[in-house]
Formats: structure tokens, C-alpha cells, sequence
């Protein structure tokens, strides 16, 4: 599309107008006129005794808003027309679409995405190279099994309703062929599929993603750290007790450089309040290389870095403690998991962190009270992820809106931001479209690989060449929280493929030759259509589809977007194609598209 400088700026005038529509506020006084709903009291005490301040009281979602929310955050796109209608008319079905949302694939990525955010296993830095009978597969794709086969194994367990104690106990792990390949497991699948298998060295114990290779790929341990930084990532990941956050009071005047002083330094009263602790816990990692590369590797797989003999070895710190865990007697990886799982601060951890990632809410500000109410269902459902998952998003806390004043609508988090995953999946599922790249080149080819990094790469699952971390999500390695608000990077990212999204559904629903498509967004024009009763009809469908709003043809909101379309056509010649991918930019990124 062809504009010169006036054009262009009425175009970004007309853009940004009925982008500003959406959402901007989180207090009652400009609440969005879509998300009106019944209001609850919030009775938490105030700061002091004034009787005559003012009551505190958060206001809920519609049951719409509140569907598209939850399906947002199990699956990442938007519910269908008739589920909304479903639930407009009757909001007790609500339970049931949640229910066949978690029998999803968008859900299982959806799982693999929270878990990942505590293990940030998407580094690049630890890619592999498709090396041998692999030689022919992308990098990308290549280490997309490798580096996801922990949280595989982690959505296998929850799609099939097992105890999510087998995170830390299961006596067996998946692998799809590249993955098989690799470690050099047994593997009865067709290549894509991921099958249970186990790993193959004789007598390597078997713990969930405690014996997971890549896991101690990705978390490395120098010599003189001795496993203690793997050893805070499973307590970090799946107690939530990080060791680093406890408040130590360290002497200055050691000599980091000399092992024997630091082995003496971690006995001291101030010290060993930690260590006697981690490094109990740390010595079951010793069975792994302290530090390797994949780009190391030249040759044929499977590659290797678990050594039995180091595991048995368990090199002590403490020459009067070996192996154990927070006091008990553990000797193998699997009587860590045992150990782990039955411990009160598994589930509880499990319980904040399902609420922190759907909800956006930072893991310590998730409130206690919160926490022990989902700890409770989760262990009465004997540990089932979705029983847990179902509670949190059908509980009155998921379904706010915002609050009433200032200080009420500090203490929560309203609208939640999409996320770039999130984002490529919605749009994908609206439009058809997904942002792409063609990225045909070597990045390793000096060291045997001559695979090409990504010839379909996807831009918003890519976080070195692609949008992942400008529109606010992580590399996994120097970036490592996502970001839940708005800056300008992200803004810039979702305009631009909202523009390549318009774009790309304008030609494909009203190109020249185009007739019915079963996947058309715009079913109710073509290309000729200028009747303003049928522009309007559409409109009102597109208004449904994305924001969830069940306007009339002659509504207000109809109005702003016709009155968008009829500028278009106006300033370009008439041109309808034109005007369609000018009005469906402004409605792909207004902020009713950026929050849910």
C-alpha cells in the first residue's frame, strides 16, 4: 500500500484515534464501558479505623469478558462466537468450556510456556547442532525438542491427569525422534510424536525432570560451585525457596579464588545456615557434567553427559554430610524426588505459581490466604494440575476487572497483558496469520552443522533473530522475566503485525478470484461491497470476535469503525481494499486486543 506523506499521516492519525478506544484505565471513574459487571465487596481492612473512608469494592468481568479471559489464559486465543453466546446466555456453562479448553493443544503450549518461565530452558546459548542422520533438520526446530523435552514431559503428565508429584517421581520420560536421537533412547514413534521411554544408561535412576540431561545442560555448576546452583534451581523451581534470597551477613575478606578457604568459609555459624542445607541437597547432581556445550559436539549422537561414577562418587563439601535432603536421609535422585514430593512446600509451590502465571501476578505477591485456599484443592484433588487450574480461573479473584479508588486499584492486577506466544497463537486463530521469516543460512556451519537457522521461523516464538523479547517476553538467559505491561517496544511490535495480519487477510478474503473460504474472517463482504448496512453487519461480527462486545449494526462502536472505513475510502480512492486493511490495523491493535 502506496501512501504519500499526508496520507501517511492521516492514516497514523485515524490508527491511533481508534486504537485509544480501548482500554486505558484501571479505575471506575474510566472504566471501559465493555467490561461492566456485577461488583463484589472487597472487605480487607483499610489503613486505619476512619469509618467515613471510602469502601473499598472491585467490580468483576461479564461472563464474556471473563470466558475470553480464561480461554486466553489456558490457550491463548480467543473463545469461539457460539461459546460466548453459550455463556451469555447462561454463565453455569462456564465450568464446561473450561474443561474442554484443558483438552487442548493450545493448552498443553500454554503449560510448557508457565513452566518455563521457572526453569528458562529456551536459551540459545545451549543449542544443539543437527548433526549425523539430523544433518537435514532446521536448528531451530532441532532444539526446540531438545530444549522443551522437561516441559514435555511435565505437559504429558498433565494432560493425562496424572499426580503432579511425577514431575519430581515419574520412572519414565517422553521423547520425540529428534530427542530419542540425541540421548539415544528407545523410540516407537513416528518422529513427531512424544512417546514414553526411558532413559538408557543401566541403572541411571529415574526422576522426572531431576534426570532430565538437558536440564543440567541448560543449569551448569562450575568445579568450585559444586552443584549448588543446580541444586537452587529445583528448590527455587519447585519449593519456591530460593537459598539466595535468605539475608546472610557475609565477611568481606574471603578469598573466593582459593578452594580451601571457601570449603572452610561455607562451616562458619554464618554460613552454614544455608549450606547445611543446599549442599546436602546439591551433592544428587554430581552424576552430570559440571559444564559442556552442545556446539562442542562434532560427529554422531547420542551425546552424553551423565557419568555414573560421578553420581556415586557424590564428592562431599561437608566432610560430615553427604547426601540429603532439609535434614532427611535421601541417596539417589528418586529418593529426592520422593522426599520432594511429599513435602507441604511442593504443593504450595505448585499453587502460587499456577496462580502467579495466570493471573500475571509476581509469584511473592500472590496472597497467602489465596495460596492456602488453591493448596487446599489441589491436594484434594490428589494433585491434579487442571482441578487446580479449574479453581483459579473460576474464582471471583481471576474474574476482576478493576477497583473502585486508587489505593484499592494498586494492590491488584485487572487486565492482563498478551504475551508474544500468546499473541502469534490469538492471531494465528483469528486471522490465519502467523508472522514469519526466512532465515536460510548456517549459523554453526564451521563446526559440521550446515543446517539453516530457521526457514519458517516464526517471529514471536524467537527470541535471538525474531520479536520475543521486544514484545516483552524472554531469551531465557540474559532476559529471564517476562514483562506485563506496555512499553514502546512492544507497542511497535503488535502495530506492525497487526498491519501484516490486516494485510494478509484482505488479500486472501478479497483478492481477485477469491470466493467462499472456509477460514475467511470476512464472510460478509467481497470486494465490491460498499452498502453501508452490510459493511455495518460485518463490523458488528468483527466487534464480537475480537472484543467480545455484542453491539448492535448501529451501536457507537459500529459508528467509530464505519466512520474509520469511510475516511479510508475516502482518502483512498475509493479503493475498499484499502480501507479494509486501514480499519482492521486501527481493531487488530487497539488495546482490547493487547489485554484481557
Amino acid at each position: 500500500m502506496r501512501m504519500t506523506f499526508g496520507r501517511r499521516a492521516l492514516y497514523l492519525m485515524l490508527v491511533g484515534c481508534v486504537s485509544c478506544m480501548g482500554l486505558t484505565a484501571c479505575t471506575q471513574d474510566d472504566e471501559p464501558e465493555r467490561s461492566s459487571g456485577d461488583g463484589f465487596v472487597d472487605d480487607r481492612p483499610g489503613d486505619g479505623d476512619d469509618d467515613d473512608a471510602p469502601q473499598e469494592v472491585v467490580s468483576a468481568l461479564s461472563p464474556e469478558q471473563h470466558l475470553i479471559r480464561a480461554s486466553m489464559a489456558l490457550r491463548g486465543v480467543r473463545p469461539s462466537l457460539e461459546d460466548m453466546e453459550a455463556v451469555r446466555e447462561d454463565p453455569s456453562v462456564m465450568g464446561d468450556l473450561v474443561d474442554l479448553y484443558m483438552q487442548t493443544e493450545e493448552f498443553g503450549e500454554m503449560l510448557r510456556d508457565m513452566h518455563n518461565e521457572q526453569l528458562q530452558l529456551r536459551a540459545f546459548l545451549f543449542a544443539f547442532l543437527p548433526l549425523g542422520s539430523m544433518a537435514d533438520v532446521e536448528l531451530m526446530d532441532f532444539n526446540r525438542s531438545v530444549q522443551e523435552a522437561p516441559l514435555r514431559l511435565i505437559e504429558h503428565i498433565i494432560m493425562n491427569d496424572r499426580p503432579y508429584s511425577e514431575v519430581v517421581t515419574a520412572d519414565y520420560t517422553v521423547a520425540d525422534g529428534i530427542v530419542s536421537e540425541v540421548w539415544g533412547m528407545d523410540y516407537d514413534g513416528d518422529g513427531e510424536q512424544w512417546v514414553e521411554t526411558r532413559w538408557p544408561e543401566p541403572g541411571r535412576t529415574h526422576a522426572g525432570i531431576l534426570s532430565d540431561s538437558y536440564l543440567f545442560v541448560r543449569w551448569y555448576s562450575g568445579p568450585l560451585n559444586a552443584q549448588r546452583s543446580r541444586a537452587n534451581l529445583i528448590s527455587r523451581s519447585m519449593l519456591c525457596f530460593d537459598f539466595l534470597e535468605r539475608d546472610v551477613d557475609v565477611s568481606g575478606n574471603i578469598d573466593l579464588s582459593d578452594p580451601d578457604v571457601v570449603n572452610n568459609a561455607v562451616r562458619s555459624p554464618e554460613c552454614a545456615t544455608c549450606h547445611q542445607a543446599l549442599d546436602p541437597l546439591a551433592n544428587h547432581f554430581w552424576g552430570y557434567e559440571y559444564f559442556v556445550l552442545p556446539t562442542q559436539m562434532i560427529g554422531e549422537y547420542p551425546f552424553t553427559t551423565y557419568r555414573p561414577d560421578y553420581e556415586r562418587d557424590h564428592r562431599p563439601i561437608f566432610s560430615d554430610r553427604t547426601v540429603g535432603y532439609f535434614g532427611l536421609p535421601t541417596q539417589s535422585l528418586r529418593d529426592l524426588g520422593q522426599a520432594m514430593s511429599v513435602d507441604p512446600r511442593f504443593a504450595q509451590c505448585a499453587a502460587r505459581r499456577f496462580y502467579s502465571h495466570l493471573s500475571q501476578v509476581d509469584q511473592k505477591d500472590v496472597p497467602m490466604q489465596a495460596v492456602m485456599d488453591f493448596q487446599k484443592v489441589f491436594e484434594d484433588s490428589e494433585l491434579n494440575a487442571k482441578a487446580l487450574i479449574k479453581a483459579i480461573v473460576l474464582s471471583d479473584a481471576f474474574k476482576v476487572s478493576h477497583a473502585s479508588n486508587e489505593r484499592a486499584a494498586k494492590e491488584l492486577v485487572g487486565y492482563k497483558k498478551v504475551g508474544p506466544r500468546q499473541w502469534s497463537r490469538m492471531m494465528e486463530d483469528l486471522t490465519g496469520f502467523v508472522w514469519r521469516a526466512d532465515l536460510n543460512f548456517p549459523l554453526y556451519e564451521g563446526l559440521g552443522s550446515s543446517s539453516p537457522y530457521g526457514r519458517r521461523l516464526d517471529l514471536m516464538k524467537d527470541s535471538l533473530f525474531g520479536y520475543e523479547v521486544l514484545a516483552g517476553g524472554t531469551d531465557d538467559f540474559v532476559v529471564t522475566r517476562s514483562v506485563h505491561t506496555i512499553n514502546p517496544t512492544s507497542r511497535l511490535v503488535f502495530e506492525a503485525f497487526a498491519r501484516e495480519a490486516a494485510g494478509f487477510v484482505v488479500e486472501r478474503d478479497l483478492g481477485e478470484g477469491v470466493g467462499p473460504l472456509d477460514d475467511a474472517l470476512l464472510t460478509m463482504v467481497d470486494k465490491n461491497t460498499n452498502a453501508e448496512s452490510d459493511l455495518r453487519r460485518q463490523m458488528a461480527v468483527l466487534h464480537r470476535r475480537f472484543y467480545g462486545e455484542f453491539v448492535d449494526e448501529d451501536s457507537a462502536a459500529v459508528d467509530a469503525t464505519y466512520g474509520l472505513f469511510k475516511l479510508a475510502l475516502e482518502h483512498g480512492d475509493n479503493d475498499i481494499k484499502r480501507a479494509w486493511k486501514v480499519t482492521l490495523t486501527a481493531m487488530l491493535q487497539d488495546n482490547r486486543m493487547l489485554f484481557y
